[in-house]
């Protein structure tokens, strides 16, 4: 007996997105409550569910029958439906899954009248549904944390950035202190330079101006009095007196001519 191939792995991914599909548009059909077009799409999924032997996508399959019915009021098929999909998600450990059955087939004995059995499925919906919200939560806490984690790294880097940048500027102020007093300390050397510059040529043009005047001074000295009191005078700032047989006093009379008188 020859055995069956099992199907590619691409035939199977082809597959499971038509299934997939078709569960959608019969869910939308089913909404708006076009029963025959929603059976149809809903029958198709399976038939392909079955074939590829995809058993979480076959659960909401049967979860949508056993709605679609219940919206029938066919209570009879929405409790086999249902129960078909309650037995695969607990086999395979959907806790979703479970929940949606047990509501749907809790749904379906409320309204024959099965107190009992809509009681027990009741209470598993509950916990089921308790579950699913703690999980929920949790899942939510540690998203809140990493969250938080997250956050926290972020500042921390928001923080390192911040003091980089302040002791970047830090350090530009101080260069700019420092060339600043660099410039202000050249300036004033410039200004004291110029100042001792001009003392130096105010000095320098005194000294000339004197030696100027005591030439002057000098020659006219040496030109109204003999050499020899001339230079007393300069050495000791007096000379003695003396007597002169003789003494020739010019007198200026104009440009031209000159008057000499004897004593």
């Amino acid at each position: 007996m020859l055995q069956k191939e099992p199907p590619l792995e691409e035939d199977l991914q082809n597959k499971k997105g038509i299934a997939n599909s078709d569960l959608n548009i019969g869910d939308i059909y089913a909404e708006q409550n076009k029963f025959p077009e929603a059976l149809k799409y809903y029958q198709s999924s399976l038939d392909i569910c079955k074939q590829i032997d995809d058993k979480d996508l076959m659960t909401y399959v049967y979860n949508g029958l056993g709605n679609l019915y219940l919206k029938q009021k066919n209570y009879v098929q929405a409790i086999l439906s249902c129960k078909k999909a309650l037995e695969i998600s607990m086999a395979i450990g959907v806790i979703a899954n479970q929940r949606d059955a047990s509501k749907c087939l809790y749904e379906a004995n409320k309204a024959l009248g099965n107190k009992s059995e809509a009681l027990v499925y009741h209470e598993k919906f509950l916990l089921l549904d308790d579950s699913l919200q703690s999980g929920e939560t949790n899942k939510k806490l540690d998203q809140m944390e990493f969250a938080k984690i997250i956050l926290a790294d972020s500042l921390k880097k928001e923080e390192e950035k911040l003091q980089v940048q302040i002791e970047h500027e830090e350090e530009i102020h101080k260069k700019n202190e420092q060339r600043n007093i660099f410039m202000y300390s050249g300036l004033g050397i410039l200004v004291l330079a110029g100042s001792l510059w001009r003392r130096l040529r105010y000095v320098r043009r005194s000294k000339i101006i004197i030696q100027k005047e005591k030439d002057r001074s000098e020659n006219l000295l040496l030109n109204i009095l003999p050499l020899e009191i001339a230079e007393e005078l300069k050495m000791n700032g007096k000379a003695d007196a003396r007597d002169f047989e003789l003494v020739t006093i010019p007198l200026q009379t104009s440009k031209s001519s000159q008057v000499y008188l004897k004593r």
